[in-house]
């Protein structure tokens, strides 16, 4: 994902059993299964605001984004 000129990240899913992506599911108010990550590169700036923040895990889910 990348916000040009704002920030920019890179993950990739962490493999579990077999090479399988490792899912957590059935949570409150989720529609979809999360998805074990670790960002290869992450970094965002905006006005005094500047973080370097890859090699960190967190979680990703499918989604859409409609603009009216």
């Amino acid at each position: 994902m990348a916000i040009a000129g704002i920030g920019d990240a890179d993950i990739t899913a962490i493999e579990g059993l077999e090479g399988k992506e490792i899912r957590i599911e059935n949570l409150p108010r989720r529609a979809f299964p999360n998805v074990a990550a670790k960002s290869t590169h992450t970094a965002y700036k905006d006005f005094d605001l500047q973080w370097e923040i890859s090699g960190k895990s967190g979680f990703y889910a499918p989604f859409a984004f409609n603009s009216a």
